[in-house]
C-alpha cells in the first residue's frame, strides 16, 4: 500500500467519535509538517543582509525567512532571493532583489521603535509586506482608460474678465522680426576742439534674433557749415554703420533702448567764400565712427517711434588748417540727439 492511501485511510471518517479524532489529530499534524517544510524550502532560497542596525542578526535572519517564506512561491526553483536592510539617517532602507522579475523592491520605512520588544520581528513582517505588496501591484488590472471630457463653454463674463487679464500681462505690440526707420538727428562733431553742429538724414533697416534683442544697419549723411572771418567752412560725412541693442519691454508700448553701433565714413571739408588772398581748398579722409545710445522706443501696432541719445567717437580724419584761423578738426569724440521713426513687420 502506497503512502499516499495511508494518508488518505488515516484521514478518513469512521463513525467512532474517539477515532474521528484521533483522526483528526494526525491529518493537523501531517498539513503543519508539510507547511513548515515549504516555508523551509522557501527560506533556504533567502539571503538575509543587515547594514548598521541595531538588531540581532542571528534571529532578524531567521525571522525574514520565515516570514517572506510564507509568500513566496514554494514551488519555485529559480531561488536567489537577496534582502538587504540597511539602517541610514531618516530611517531603514528595505530592498528585495527579486529573482523572478529580475528587478529590486526598494522602500524606506520608520524604524521600530527603541525599546521594542520584537523588533526583529517587525523588521521581518515589514519584509514581506513589501514583496506581496509589489506582487499586487504587478497582478492588478489596469483600469479601462477613462472617456475623454467635454470642453465646458465658457461663460460670456468669464470670456471678458480672461481678455482683460490676457491683455494686462502681454504686451500690446504684435510680434516682428524685422523693421526699417528713417533716421533724423542732430550731431554736435569735434566738441573738444570747436564744435561744430551738424544735422543728419538716413534710412536704417533691422531685423530681430531673438526676442529684445535687435541688429540694424543703416546709412546717413550729415553737413553743417560754419562762418569765419576767413570765409565759409562746410563739413559733411557719408557712410553707413552696423549696430546691435536690447530693447526691453518697460510698460506696455513703451521699451527701452542700449545699443552701440560702429561704421566708416567719407569726410570731406571744403572752405568757400574766403577772403583776399586765401585760396578755398578741399581735404577729404575715411574715418571710423562708433557710438553708444541709450533711450526709449514707443510701438504702436507696426509705427515705432524711437527717441535716443548718443555719444560717439570719430578716428582717423583729416584736419583743415586755415592761415590766421583755428585749424577744422572734427576728430574725437561728438554728442547726438536721433528720432527713429519706421514700422516693423
Amino acid at each position: 500500500m502506497s503512502l499516499s492511501t495511508r494518508r488518505r485511510r488515516a484521514c478518513g471518517v469512521t463513525t467512532g467519535g474517539a477515532s474521528r479524532l484521533i483522526r483528526f489529530v494526525r491529518c493537523a499534524s501531517v498539513f503543519g509538517v508539510l507547511l513548515c517544510a515549504s516555508q523551509a524550502n522557501a527560506g533556504d532560497a533567502i539571503d538575509v543582509e543587515s547594514r548598521d542596525c541595531d538588531l540581532r542578526e542571528g534571529e532578524l535572519d531567521r525571522l525574514v525567512r520565515l516570514e517572506l517564506g510564507s509568500v513566496v512561491n514554494p514551488d519555485d526553483k529559480v531561488g536567489g532571493y537577496r534582502v538587504v536592510i540597511a539602517c541610514v539617517q531618516d530611517g531603514m532602507n528595505i530592498r528585495i532583489e527579486d529573482p523572478l522579475t529580475q528587478k529590486a523592491l526598494e522602500r524606506l520605512v520608520r524604524p521600530p521603535d527603541p525599546g521594542s520588544p520584537e523588533p526583529e520581528r517587525v523588521v521581518a513582517l515589514s519584509v514581506a509586506q513589501l514583496y506581496r505588496a509589489a506582487w499586487l501591484e504587478l497582478l492588478a488590472e489596469d483600469p479601462p482608460p477613462l472617456a475623454p471630457s467635454k470642453p465646458v463653454p465658457p461663460a460670456p463674463r468669464a470670456k471678458v474678465a480672461a481678455r482683460s487679464a490676457a491683455r494686462a500681462v502681454l504686451p500690446s505690440t504684435p510680434s516682428t522680426t524685422s523693421r526699417v526707420a528713417l533716421r533724423l538727428a542732430t550731431t554736435a562733431r569735434g566738441v573738444s576742439h570747436n564744435a561744430l553742429v551738424m544735422p543728419v538724414i538716413g534710412l536704417g533697416l533691422g531685423w530681430s534674433p531673438s526676442p529684445r534683442w535687435w541688429v540694424d544697419i543703416n546709412g546717413q549723411f550729415e553737413a553743417g557749415a560754419e562762418d569765419r572771418a576767413t570765409g565759409r567752412v562746410e563739413s559733411r560725412f557719408a557712410g553707413g554703420h552696423a549696430g546691435a541693442s536690447f530693447e526691453p519691454t518697460l510698460s506696455g508700448p513703451l521699451s527701452g533702448v542700449l545699443g552701440g553701433e560702429v561704421g566708416l565714413l567719407l569726410m570731406s571739408i571744403q572752405g568757400k567764400n574766403v577772403g583776399r588772398g586765401l585760396v578755398p581748398g578741399k581735404i577729404e579722409g575715411i574715418v571710423v565712427d562708433g557710438s553708444a545710445a541709450v533711450g526709449l522706443a514707443v510701438q504702436v501696432e507696426r509705427i515705432r517711434l524711437a527717441l535716443m541719445g548718443r555719444v560717439g567717437m570719430v578716428a582717423g580724419g583729416p584736419v583743415g588748417y586755415v592761415e590766421g584761423d583755428d585749424a577744422v578738426d572734427l576728430n574725437g569724440p561728438w554728442l547726438g540727439a536721433f528720432v527713429d521713426a519706421g514700422f516693423t513687420f
